[in-house]
């Protein structure tokens, strides 16, 4: 017979959730590892939690938890959980109320100091500001000695997490470097919450037509569609137990070419030929988890197609009072 503890989560849950009628937050396995079954509540991060309103430093409060967050916080949980997951252990969300832990007493306990912290803070919003940098290769080919190299599918790039002296050295060179630099609006979100910011550009495209008769003419519409190019960034930051702070952030860079390409083609007898355009965007997409102190920095970087890096920075701290 499969040991238990081999098996999905799921089906391991099932018969303890039915003895316990779910009045349990920890169960043991009953197959002798010596794993348990913790289990939180994410109805608790939204009880008795206050609205704010974010002073007037150019802030905005981050949207309302959405259909991702919960994998936003499995996510972020499974990257700071001490010791880290084995092959064996789960941790994933059940329904939409449950984050639910299979694995060792010390990971549980982990677990659960995080979890405590984020609710007993859960009432301290988290100010967070990105920034992005478009510098040219030569530029910036001094300042990857502070990264690490990472190979993706679309090629190289670079990641790191500075702290506060480096940080802010290393935000100043690329300020310098930089051939344009975007500011995001600084974000509000509570510990736990899940927040978006995109800087795209919306360009629309002749993907189709439509062929219509008209008494005895042809008529052929250009059905358009609009694809997007830009980068997007989300963001979930939690409070931890010694006061600091954990990030995760991901952040897509996609890239349209431009011109667009097209192809010419026929409908029909009595139609003209039309010219069809079928757009091409390239992307790379970035993630880096870091516990962050005051004033540390999270970097990511990129290689457009043309060349250019495109650099995100990402601070995380308490809201400015």
């Amino acid at each position: 017979m499969m040991p238990m503890h081999r098996r999905p989560l799921s089906c391991l849950l099932l018969p303890l959730f039915a003895a316990t009628q779910l009045l349990a937050q920890k169960m043991p396995l009953p197959d002798g590892s010596g794993r348990i079954v913790q289990m939180f509540d994410l109805n608790q991060l939204h009880e008795k939690r206050t609205e704010f309103e974010p002073p007037q430093l150019g802030l905005r409060p981050a949207a309302k938890p959405d259909t991702e967050q919960p994998s936003s916080i499995v996510g972020l949980f499974r990257r700071l959980i001490d010791p880290p997951l084995q092959p064996g252990d789960d941790l994933r969300t059940l329904g939409d109320r449950w984050l639910v832990l299979l694995g060792s007493p010390a990971q549980a306990a982990s677990a659960e100091r995080l979890w405590h912290a984020a609710l007993a803070k859960k009432e301290d919003p988290i100010d967070v500001q990105v920034h992005m940098f478009e510098i040219d290769a030569k530029a910036f080919a001094p300042l990857q000695e502070k990264l690490v190299a990472v190979q993706r599918e679309q090629g190289m790039a670079f990641e790191g997490m500075l702290e506060k002296d480096a940080a802010s050295a290393f935000r100043a060179a690329l300020a310098k470097a930089a051939t344009q630099q975007l500011d995001a609006p600084r974000l509000c979100m509570n510990p736990l919450q899940r927040g978006t910011m995109s800087m795209v550009k919306q360009t629309s495209y002749v993907k189709d037509f439509t062929v219509t008769r008209t008494g005895d003419t042809l008529v052929a519409d250009p059905v358009v569609d609009v694809v997007q190019d830009g980068n997007i960034t989300d963001v979930i930051a939690t409070w931890l137990p010694d006061g600091l702070l954990g990030l995760s952030c991901d952040v897509t860079f996609q890239e349209l070419q431009q011109p667009i390409p097209q192809f010419e083609t026929t409908l029909g007898p009595g139609l003209p030929p039309v010219k069809i355009q079928l757009p091409r965007v390239t992307g790379v997409r970035l993630r880096q988890t870091a516990v962050l102190g005051k004033d540390s920095m999270v970097v990511l970087a990129a290689q457009r197609a043309s060349g250019e890096w495109l650099c995100a920075t990402v601070q995380a701290g308490p809201l400015p009072k």
